[in-house]
C-alpha cells in the first residue's frame, strides 16, 4: 500500500485520546494523491475513515464556496451580513460556530463559519451547482476502485430542490453524505489546485496514475486563502502555530 509507517503510527497515536468517541483520521500526500494514513477509533470498530457515511456539516462550505466563486456570486471582500438566524420556507436555521449578528465580508463569514450568510447566498445556485462543485473537488467522483477496500464511500451530493433542501445542503446538511477520506480528497484538491484520484494500492487499479483535473486557478487561490483565514482568525484557531508549516482548513459541526 501507499501507507507511510511513520504517518500511520502518528495518526493512530493522535486518536488514542478519543476514548469511546468515534473518530477517524486520514492523511493524503498532496502532490501524488497517495493515502499516507488511515486511522479509526475505536480501533476494533468499523473502518469509518473509508466506509463511514456522515453529514459533513460546515466542512462542506469549501464546495459551496467553490460554487459561489464559480458562479461569481461573491468575492472575499463582498459585504455579507451574518444574522443570528435565517428562515427559509418556514424553517429556521441558526449559526453553530461563533456566528456574528452584524455585517461582515464573505471572507470573515467563511472564517467563522456563518451558516446564515451561506444560506442567503445559496439562493443564487441552481439544482446541480453544489453537486458539480463537490465532484470537481473529488466528493462523489468515481475513485473507489483505486482504494481497494470494499465499501469505500466517495460521498454523495444529490441535486438540490429549491428552498429548505438547498439551504441545508449549502451548509453540509440535508441529504449530503461524505466519508472522512472524501473530505480529505476535497482538501487535497484545493491544496494542489486540481482533483487527483486518491490511491492506496501500489498494484492493480490503484497503481495506474490518475490524471489531475485542474480547478480554475483563481478559484483555487481564493479557496486556499479563505481556508488559511479559518486558522489565523476563525473557527480553526486551535491549529495556529502548529508545527510543520502553515495550516489551512475548515471546521464543521
Amino acid at each position: 500500500t501507499t501507507l507511510s509507517p511513520a504517518v500511520q503510527s502518528a495518526a493512530e497515536s493522535a486518536l488514542l485520546g478519543a476514548g469511546a468517541v468515534p473518530a477517524a483520521l486520514v492523511a493524503i500526500d498532496v502532490p501524488t494523491g497517495e493515502v499516507l494514513a488511515v486511522a479509526n477509533s475505536p480501533a476494533d470498530g468499523m473502518n469509518r475513515a473509508l466506509t463511514g457515511r456522515y453529514a459533513p456539516g460546515s466542512a462542506f462550505k469549501i464546495a459551496s464556496t467553490h460554487a459561489f466563486l464559480t458562479k461569481k456570486l461573491v468575492t472575499p471582500e463582498t459585504p455579507e451580513s451574518c444574522p443570528a438566524t435565517i428562515t427559509v420556507n418556514g424553517k429556521s436555521f441558526r449559526n453553530f460556530e461563533g456566528g456574528e449578528a452584524d455585517t461582515a465580508t464573505f471572507a470573515r463569514n467563511f472564517a467563522i463559519s456563518c451558516n446564515t450568510a451561506f444560506i442567503a447566498l445559496a439562493a443564487g445556485l441552481g439544482p446541480a451547482d453544489l453537486s458539480t462543485s463537490a465532484k470537481a473537488l473529488g466528493i462523489g467522483a468515481e475513485w473507489a476502485p483505486r482504494i481497494g477496500v470494499e465499501g469505500t464511500f466517495v460521498g454523495s451530493v444529490p441535486e438540490t430542490q429549491p428552498g429548505i433542501d438547498l439551504a441545508a445542503s449549502s451548509i453540509g446538511q440535508g441529504r449530503i453524505e461524505v466519508s472522512p477520506l472524501s473530505v480529505a480528497v476535497m482538501a487535497g484538491s484545493v491544496a494542489r489546485g486540481a482533483f487527483l484520484p486518491p490511491t492506496l494500492l501500489k498494484s492493480g487499479d490503484g497503481a495506474r496514475a490518475g490524471s489531475p483535473a485542474a480547478l480554475d486557478p483563481a478559484v483555487a487561490d481564493t479557496l486556499r486563502a479563505l481556508m488559511g483565514k479559518v486558522v489565523t482568525e476563525g473557527s480553526g484557531g486551535a491549529l495556529l502555530g502548529a508545527p510543520g508549516g502553515t495550516v489551512a482548513g475548515k471546521t464543521g459541526t
